[in-house]
């Protein structure tokens, strides 16, 4: 039985080449032991050369795009929660999209320039630059010689720290916080460091069936009831259940909030 492939680190190739021993030629591990994660080795020794290269690999500048990203993605946030939360126009034709006054067409351009590309589209970023930014810090510690449960450990500090900073953010500034979420799920993907690809792959499917079926189910108790369209702030609702005459009753919220959000988490 052979032991799993390192991590596909594609940036640090040269790096990772450099720092191979000998030793490393030979992939099946000793009678009775168990396969090895790359994290779970120790650094093999390397040359002078290799440390040179490991040096300056290590001191490559900060990757611009990523944060270009990030921040258009922000900015599609906001753009989407002007006309969502802030100043919704309830009654009019698109309120929920920022709304149609006297039938302007160019009301009617804006609302379908913003539907296509703006809401909804920071949330599959979002996902993709998450899941980009864990294997950055999983690599940066991979290189640094981390062994598996370590870098676990780090990994789940830092979204922990994310996710109570969501908290807070939820509960006393804006009930939609999305940082707690992102910072639960980083806590999850921890755990999921160095486990075999066919392993990633069964856990993607089962998750994509149940939220189809979760989907599809919200999307039925939305539609077909009241208080579905008050939960989920739609203008066209007997009631705003998001609105509150004070800053008390909108913390009151924030924590309502948190314990749904909570509670969805597992789904």
């Amino acid at each position: 039985m052979t032991s799993p492939a390192p991590l596909n680190i594609s940036a640090d190739q040269s790096v990772a080449s450099a720092d191979s021993s000998p030793a490393s030629a030979d992939s099946s591990p000793a009678p009775g032991t168990a396969p090895v994660s790359a994290l779970d080795a120790p650094p093999a020794p390397a040359p002078s050369t290799a440390s040179t290269a490991s040096a300056s690999a290590l001191s490559i500048p900060r990757m611009v795009v990523p944060d270009v990203a990030r921040g258009l993605m922000l900015l599609g946030i906001a753009i989407a929660n002007i006309a969502t939360v802030w100043l919704v126009m309830p009654g009019a034709p698109g309120g929920d999209l920022g709304g149609i006054v006297r039938d302007s067409l160019w009301d009617k351009l804006t609302i379908l320039f913003t539907a296509v590309f703006v809401h909804a589209r920071g949330f599959p970023m979002f996902a993709t630059m998450m899941g980009f930014g864990v294997g950055m810090i999983a690599a940066s510690l991979y290189r640094r010689g981390y062994p598996l449960g370590k870098a676990r450990g780090v990994i789940a500090r830092r979204y922990g720290m994310l996710a109570i900073f969501g908290v807070v953010h939820m509960v006393f500034l804006f009930w939609g916080d999305i940082m707690m979420m992102y910072g639960l799920m980083g806590m999850l993907l921890a755990t999921m460091i160095a486990m075999r690809t066919r392993t990633l792959l069964i856990i993607a499917g089962v998750l994509f069936v149940l939220g189809t079926l979760g989907s599809v189910g919200l999307a039925v108790f939305i539609d077909f009831t009241d208080i579905g369209r008050q939960l989920m702030g739609d203008p066209t609702a007997t009631a705003d259940a998001f609105t509150s005459s004070t800053y008390l009753g909108s913390v009151g919220f924030g924590a309502l909030a948190l314990v749904m959000q909570v509670v969805s988490s597992p789904f």
